[in-house]
């Protein structure tokens, strides 16, 4: 058995891949490659930050008439909505007006959007349009969307890791660990969980370094906590979003199950508590 490791930098972040299998390396360099083609694509329909993105095209046009989107952009958008109404908006694609006027995004659009909310998107298909204007922002689940994008495309020949900053998928993954940071912003220190799927994301407040993303969508305020949530999922978009869920939505709990996902809460001392019976 061969292994091989690369990385590539993607959205601002390095995203990592192992492999290993009964090829050469040579072949095993080949299937990377491979499955890394796609990533400046991605990156061109996804990014908040690039003018010329779809999703800024987007944000610019789609309270004027709909918009043909891509299948990539309708499938994100699916299940960003999908969670929008199981945690009664608490989920929210428009979350983007409130991170530009808190700037930790570039305001890219002209007026104000902030009292649009994800009801103002109807998806039908692969057309999308804004009832009123609005700044849709996918940092809440793009890298663990990346991930899947490469886990995907490496077919069934090799066992694999990705990872990309908290948010990882592995193959085969039963009876496997996976490291997650304490979420001390001064100490990097990690504990080995066990995988309870294929996929897990993390998220923190703390991991932030003062530009904590994590707003919620009613009070328009940053989430303040010292804990962090893992989920582990069958896809690492879907445990990325869910993450937030975990901080921001009151039947998080019931979502998790909805969605067939698992929740782990970690402390700044490292103890760990399923979500299940965590208490806010």
């Amino acid at each position: 058995m061969q292994n091989f490791s690369v990385s590539k930098s993607v959205l601002g972040s390095s995203i990592e891949l192992s492999l290993t299998g009964d090829l050469d390396e040579t072949e095993l360099r080949d299937i990377s490659d491979k499955c890394f083609e796609q990533m400046p694509r991605i990156e061109k329909i996804m990014s908040f930050h690039d003018e010329t993105s779809e999703l800024s095209m987007i944000n610019r046009m789609a309270h004027e008439s709909p918009v043909e989107i891509s299948p990539e952009m309708s499938d994100v958008l699916g299940l960003g909505l999908r969670l929008s109404t199981l945690s009664d908006g608490y989920y929210d694609l428009t979350i983007g007006a409130c991170l530009v006027e808190n700037e930790l995004l570039p305001k890219i659009f002209e007026g104000d959007r902030s009292q649009s909310t994800w009801r103002d998107l109807v998806l039908e298909g692969r057309k999308l349009t804004f009832n009123q204007p609005a700044a849709i922002d996918l940092g809440g689940m793009i890298k663990g969307y990346l991930v899947d994008v490469v886990a995907n495309a490496l077919g069934e020949t090799v066992d694999y890791s990705v990872s990309l900053e908290g948010h990882q998928r592995t193959r085969p993954w039963a009876q496997k660990n996976v490291s997650i940071r304490v979420p001390d912003p001064d100490y990097f220190i990690s504990l080995e969980c066990p995988m309870e799927e294929s996929a897990v994301a993390t998220s923190a407040p703390c991991f932030h370094d003062g530009s904590n993303p994590i707003f919620c969508p009613y009070s328009r305020e940053p989430v303040r906590a010292s804990h962090s949530v893992s989920v582990f999922a069958e896809s690492c978009m879907l445990a990325d979003a869910l993450t937030k869920v975990a901080f921001l939505a009151p039947l998080a709990k019931e979502i998790m199950r909805e969605m067939k996902a698992v929740a782990i809460v970690i402390d700044d001392q490292g103890g760990i508590t399923p979500f299940e019976d965590y208490t806010r």
